[in-house]
């Protein structure tokens, strides 16, 4: 989140854009269900409705409860050239798991590759990470968050005030609804129900 220093015959102080928010996911290649070998390739992506003006750094988050989360730090996107789903799909064809993940992410209108944040990160972040082998899907927001306590909302509360709200079920409906709300804008994304990360 970038804040400018503005001046003016009416004004003068700091202005500042809205932390970016999203859905990370994690998604090593295992064709043909070979996952019991390492994986032959690991995508990195970041799925948002806003597009990206500059390089971000942000925090995910594993659900603990409805507005509780254990946060994971950090990732970053660097490279602001949008990633096309429909190439992804058919490069990584012979993974299904890989495929029906990428399709059940719903609420985005860019995807942008990412990656693990200069060195180290927090106990979250290398257990799904550097240990991880498993394919999932996370909220996230431009943020450093580099505790390892449990969070609960706000998640930022200055200059901009974040909340998150998780939900796995609406009317019939079982999927992993995450809803944001960066000041007073919702921002509503979803994803199928996961059992790793």
């Amino acid at each position: 989140m970038k804040c400018m220093l503005i001046f003016s015959f009416m004004l003068s102080g700091f202005v500042c854009a809205e932390p970016a928010v999203g859905v990370f996911a994690y998604l090593p290649y295992y064709p043909n269900f070979s996952i019991n070998k390492p994986p032959k390739a690991i995508e990195m992506l970041f799925f948002t409705k806003s597009k990206l003006k500059q390089p971000i750094t942000l925090s995910f988050f594993r659900t603990v409860d409805r507005e509780t989360f254990d946060p994971a730090c950090c990732i970053e996107v660097v490279d602001l050239n949008q990633v096309a789903v429909n190439e992804l799909l058919k490069k990584y064809a012979a993974d299904t798991d890989f495929i029906d993940l990428i399709k059940g992410i719903k609420g985005y209108q860019f995807v942008y590759r990412a990656q693990v944040f200069g060195v180290g990160g927090n106990k979250t972040q290398k257990l799904l990470l550097i240990n991880g082998a498993s394919q999932f899907a996370m909220p996230a927001v431009e943020m450093q968050i580099k505790t390892d306590m449990i969070m609960h909302n706000p998640l930022v509360s200055s200059p901009v005030s974040v909340k998150l709200v998780a939900n796995f079920k609406k009317g019939n409906i079982w999927r992993e609804f995450y809803s944001f709300t960066v000041g007073g804008v919702k921002n509503d994304f979803s994803v199928p129900l996961q059992t790793g990360g």
